[in-house]
């Protein structure tokens, strides 16, 4: 399992990451769903068959955006 801030904390934009909305909507999750796919291919010499999105809280509006922009994620 692998789990993602956003990019953030909270609705308070992060200065480093600017006031891009993407960001924190959908890439920062989508970036950490690559990155968990390429560890775990090193780790059992192949990619996960499948993967799930899902998000609490704040998330719960932001998971479909993954889905929506980041297919194959």
């Amino acid at each position: 399992m692998v789990e993602s801030n956003m990019g953030h904390k909270g609705d308070v934009f992060d200065p480093k990451a600017g006031e891009d909305p993407t960001i924190y909507g959908w890439r920062a999750a989508a970036e950490t769903a690559r990155f968990s796919k390429f560890v775990a291919a090193q780790i059992y010499d192949e990619p996960p068959h499948h993967s799930y999105v899902w998000g609490g809280s704040g998330g719960v509006r932001r998971s479909p955006l993954c889905l929506q922009y980041a297919p194959g994620v």
